[in-house]
């Protein structure tokens, strides 16, 4: 005997009105154990995701560790530096987002990844091949565009793919993929800026002579083709819990409904992102001018640590909200989050001013725990209060907004106190400090403000 549709089964449903607008995680709940697909085909779709993000993440941090020989080679300042890391990736990441999201809700979502994996390989690629700021610049703004039709479909993906008590879990392992990509991007660096010191540049046909750190952008952006080849074997679960047509006044309707549980979520947790990414960004500097370190050990030592400590916290961040979910904490998502970002404060604010290389290392290492906590959480509690008509959607919209503000404003927010507030370099790790000082709290307390207004929505799906 077939399992019933999911509007079947709701129209059965004493509780069912008619009418009444339906968030996905309310049909979601009740939907029949036979519409989910199996656990081995949900946890493979989300080890791909995993690795596409991390890939994403590699092409994206590269740059991170390269800021000496890229800067020496194209003669840029820490100011231009910090909108290639920036506002180069950001803007077009943002304005890409949203649009690439709507084909999302409507279309095959694997193969708007598909596509969005195969651009920013190509544009990373062709980052190797920048003479100067301007190229640079422009193929950055392609890795961006290509960049933003990954997270809303890959989120959307996994909320369809596992109910809503196991899916902070499945979310906090896609998640890791930011920092494995990040400490494998510091990893892949430190090897380079070895072979930097010893490698001949490289001489090609048409192309003409290539420094040791432009080909690291052409070894970096050939992983991504294999990533595409694996997707075509994938198959997409059905979407469930759909009442409406995805429609741009599903959209609307759900931003008029939800705008204080989205926002101060978005706020929140955008705030947070200048703070975290201030130091994913900055922290390789401050540890080579400040510690002395070599940029080969800077690479493998905190390559490492986001590999090990970062990653875990992913996870058990999931893992923890999926916990209190289970045991009857309705927004332990969010509960989860502002802990998450209060612990980190102490780390934050006192990582720089360690006065030794076994010090900084521990230090660094708690706080990148503490960060991995956050990762997957904001985007799980948006979730649990959004329609799955308009999932990929607002998704996006989370990312334009925390995008333009964590990664668009918060390394060049870092380097101009550095440079026009402190004027001097070797402050760098003092401004990241004043910058976490400010933006963690206010991010906990921002977050904090709105956790009424998110139970009262998921008071309103139950009932």
């Amino acid at each position: 005997m077939t399992a019933p549709a999911p509007s079947e089964a709701l129209q059965a449903d004493p509780g069912f009105i008619p009418g009444r607008p339906l968030t996905s995680d309310l049909l979601q709940a009740r939907a029949p154990v036979s519409l989910w697909p199996s656990k081995g085909r949900s946890w493979l779709l989300v080890i791909i995701m995993l690795v596409a993000y991390t890939s994403s993440f590699i092409d994206r941090q590269i740059m991170t560790l390269l800021v000496g020989p890229i800067r020496a080679d194209l003669k840029i300042s820490v100011t231009e530096f910090s909108l290639l890391v920036g506002l180069a990736f950001s803007l077009f990441y943002s304005m890409s987002g949203v649009p690439l999201a709507y084909l999302s809700d409507r279309y095959s979502r694997i193969r708007i990844i598909m596509i969005g994996i195969f651009t920013w390989s190509i544009m990373t690629m062709l980052c190797g091949f920048a003479g100067s700021f301007g190229p640079l610049f422009l193929a950055r703004m392609g890795v961006g565009i290509g960049e933003a039709a990954l997270a809303p479909a890959a989120y959307s993906l996994i909320s369809d793919s596992f109910p809503p008590e196991r899916r902070g879990r499945a979310m906090g392992v896609y998640s890791m993929g930011a920092y494995v990509g990040g400490g494998l991007a510091l990893v892949i660096g430190g090897a380079v800026i070895s072979m930097i010191e010893h490698a001949k540049p490289i001489t090609l046909p048409l192309v003409g002579t290539l420094q040791a750190w432009q080909t690291t952008f052409f070894y970096v952006g050939l992983p991504g083709f294999l990533i595409v080849l694996a997707l075509m074997f994938c198959r997409e679960p059905a979407r469930q819990g759909i009442t409406n047509k995805p429609s741009l006044s599903v959209l609307f309707a759900f931003m008029r409904q939800q705008s204080a549980v989205f926002w101060t979520i978005s706020i929140g947790s955008s705030l947070f992102g200048i703070a975290a990414i201030g130091y994913l960004v900055w922290m390789p500097s401050i540890l080579i001018h400040q510690y002395g370190w070599s940029a080969s050990k800077t690479g493998y030592i905190y390559g490492s640590i986001l590999l090990i400590f970062s990653t875990s916290g992913s996870f058990c961040g999931g893992w923890i909200a999926d916990i209190l979910t289970q045991r009857g904490i309705k927004d332990g998502a969010l509960r989860t989050l502002i802990g998450a970002i209060l612990l980190a404060i102490p780390f934050a604010v006192s990582t720089p001013f360690m006065t030794s290389d076994i010090g900084v290392t521990v230090m660094l290492a708690a706080l990148s725990f503490c960060f991995g906590l956050v990762q997957a959480l904001p985007t799980t509690a948006l979730h649990a209060v959004t329609p799955n008509e308009c999932r990929s959607q607002i998704t996006a919209c989370y990312f334009v907004f925390g995008s333009i503000i964590s990664q668009g404003i918060g390394p060049t927010l870092i380097a101009s106190l550095t440079q026009y507030g402190f004027k001097d370099e070797m402050k760098l790790g003092l401004a990241v400090v004043v910058i976490n000082a400010i933006m963690l709290p206010l991010a906990a307390l921002i977050l904090l403000s709105g956790r009424k207004a998110f139970c009262r929505s998921l008071d309103a799906i139950r009932h």
